[in-house]
């Protein structure tokens, strides 16, 4: 059964605390993860605006369309990729340290 968009809800983050305990993962590690997933969400959000297909949006970045599929599908991805996919939303990739 797939739900709709409407019907999927977020964890709590006691609870996702509470899990990562749980399969130790790191802090550092989760911010990674958190990094890569807010990207991709940011470039769905694009993409919907645009109404291009993952499929445009690989050719327009340059990019195979599996490797946009791997990236959009939580895979990591090399930084030139990054790169490339923010350039073909018209966009840039600004990294910065803190």
């Amino acid at each position: 059964m797939k739900l709709k968009k409407e019907q999927i809800t977020f964890a709590k983050k006691k609870d996702v605390k509470e899990m990562l305990d749980k399969i130790h993962v790191s802090e550092e590690e989760m911010a990674g993860e958190r990094l890569l997933c807010e990207y991709v969400m940011s470039l769905e959000k694009i993409l919907n605006e645009k109404h291009m297909t993952k499929y445009a949006f690989a050719k327009k970045a340059g990019l195979k369309p599996q490797v946009v599929s791997q990236v959009f599908n939580g895979d990591n991805a090399e930084l030139s990729t990054l790169v490339k996919m923010a350039q073909g939303a018209g966009k840039k990739l600004v990294l910065k340290l803190a």
